[in-house]
């Protein structure tokens, strides 16, 4: 059979199995129209159900994914920097349940206060308390340096300030607990680019910049440079230093305890070096003062002093008692000092009558006949004419090196000047030699040394200005090529050059300073732009090479 005529058959058979009633079905619809169900409406009822659903659904994934992603700040983003300094610096990161991210050691001594311990996971507190410790056992926390600075970073400054005064309570009642009191500062980083900036550029602590930036912004004569080399128990006693002296407290720092003074030499000891030097017996000496500061890179003593008719003043350093400075200066009191024969006496002193009546007559009203001795003694000076010298300069210089120690080839650029000053026809010395500047007045009648002054200067400095006389011999024995002055020397630094180079050293711009005068000088072989001006309470002065440009001197002077 064909393929054909099995298909027809088949056909055949499923119509006779199958009656056709499509026109009954119709008919039917049509009188029970009620009951009809159209499968269209169906259809939409699942749509919008599965709509739901689906909509439930990503709620539900929403909500899980806020969760967890609210689950990952408060667990593993960093809410609160905290920074510990000392000497060591760590910085602590913590989460929001204040539980530990990450604890860094952000200079050697830090990482030697960490060590081998994994604080991650571990609460803020317990943290703390293990780091403290470390530090008391490897000897950074003591009765000679009892400071510590805590530093904290938070975006919410209410809690910030709350973490701040919780640590700083806690890690106070900690070192109380042991041989020794502590001392804690405490502050809030401000969010400051420079300041980073400066912490990087250092290598220490924001925290740590930021509290010398206070400093240095209470005092013109410190320099941030210096003073991040220096401990927080140094930059603690001058912080409060600054305070005591009526500069004024730092305003965001907080403060708990007294830093350590043990390391540094007292009252008692000093004055045994300054009395011992300057030749005197405490009981002659007046209105002695004794204040730390921070000078030559070190911390050091100023000391000030009267007896007789003369003022003292000293810069010892405050570790080992070497005198730095010292300045001898004869004071006003109305009545001509009177000269004595032989180096370095005390031209001036007066009968012992004579000085106590000056004591017992402090803040009184002086009586006539005083009065009219000071008025004869000050017409007297007006009118006097100077007198005829009995040294020459020569002589005067040898007086100086001999008391200064050195010799005449050890001494460079040596200036002398022959001045009258209140009555007195004197001459005015300076030189250097090694690492110091020395100053001298001698006495032109008798060769008595009237003031004499020496001051450390940085090595640098010093090598730098013996080169320049090197430089300078060796090129007066060649010639000289290209424009010179009329005293052979050539000038390749200008006048605004110079200004710029001493505005840059003294940390000022120009719209900062008044009275500037800057004046062109040869002296000594060299020729130099001399520059004077002033800035707030202070008076600068330099002395410019005018051929190198470099500083060959520069004073920084309070001017009341």
């Amino acid at each position: 059979m064909k393929n054909r005529e099995i298909e027809a058959k088949l056909k055949r058979s499923v119509s006779a199995a199958a009656p056709d009633v499509l026109q009954q079905v119709i008919s039917d619809c049509k009188e029970q129209k009620g009951r009809v169900v159209y499968m269209e409406k169906t259809k939409k009822k699942r749509s919008i159900a599965a709509r739901i659903a689906a909509v439930a659904a990503a709620f539900v994934v929403i909500a899980a994914g806020v969760t967890g992603f609210q689950i990952y700040r408060t667990n593993y983003r960093v809410a609160s920097v905290v920074e510990l300094d000392v000497n060591p610096s760590i910085e602590i990161q913590v989460n929001g349940k204040e539980k530990v991210i990450d604890v860094i050691g952000r200079n050697k001594d830090g990482q030697t206060v960490i060590g081998n311990m994994d604080f991650k996971g571990s609460g803020l507190d317990v943290t703390v308390n293990a780091l403290i410790g470390s530090m008391l056992r490897n000897g950074y926390l003591s009765e000679l340096a009892n400071s510590i600075l805590i530093s904290v970073d938070n975006d919410d400054a209410a809690k910030g300030a709350d973490l701040e005064r919780r640590l700083a309570a806690e890690i106070n009642e900690i070192l109380q607990s042991n041989t020794f009191e502590g001392a804690v500062l405490s502050q809030q980083i401000s969010d400051n680019a420079d300041l980073k900036k400066l912490a990087e550029q250092y290598d220490i602590t924001v925290g740590k910049a930021q509290l010398i930036q206070q400093i240095a912004a209470k005092n013109p004569l410190y320099n941030f440079a210096d003073l991040t080399t220096l401990s927080i128990n140094e930059l603690n006693l001058l912080r409060a230093n600054l305070s005591d002296s009526g500069d004024g407290a730092l305003d965001s720092v907080n403060a708990i305890g007294n830093a350590s003074d043990k390391a540094y030499l007292d009252e008692a000891a000093v004055k045994k070096v300054v009395f011992a030097h300057a030749d005197v017996k405490e009981a002659d000496v007046r209105g002695f003062r004794m204040e730390l500061d921070y000078e030559h890179g070190l911390l050091v003593y100023e000391v000030e002093f009267y007896a007789g008719n003369y003022e003292y003043d000293y810069d010892v350093d405050a570790v080992n008692g070497t005198i730095i400075s010292n300045d001898k200066e004869w004071e006003e009191t109305g009545v001509l000092p009177i000269p004595e024969t032989g180096q370095d006496k005390t031209p001036g002193q007066q009968p012992t009558e004579q000085l106590t009546e000056q004591k017992d007559t402090q803040g009184q009203q002086p009586t006539q006949q005083q009065t009219q001795r000071q008025t004869q003694q000050q017409t007297q000076r007006q009118t006097q004419k100077p007198a005829a010298t009995a040294i020459d300069q020569a002589k005067a210089k040898a007086i100086a090196f001999a008391h200064a120690g050195v010799t005449e080839n050890q001494a460079s650029l040596v200036k002398a000047k022959l001045d009258y000053d209140d009555g007195i026809q004197k001459y005015e010395i300076e030189f250097y030699a090694g690492n110091y500047e020395y100053d001298y007045e001698i006495n032109a009648a008798d060769g008595s040394i009237l003031k004499h002054e020496k001051e450390l200067k940085r090595q640098q400095q010093t090598q730098r200005q013996t080169q320049q006389v090197t430089q300078q011999s060796s090129q007066a024995q060649q010639p000289v090529t290209g424009s010179q002055n009329q005293n052979g020397s050539q000038t390749t630094v200008s006048r605004e050059q110079a200004k710029a180079t001493a505005l840059s050293h003294a940390g000022l711009t120009e719209n900062q300073i008044r009275e500037y005068e800057c004046e062109l000088d040869f002296d000594d072989g060299v020729k130099k732009y001399e520059i004077d001006f002033k800035s707030g309470n202070y008076e600068y002065s330099y002395d410019i090479n005018a051929t190198t440009g470099s500083i060959i001197k520069f004073e920084k002077e309070y001017d009341d």
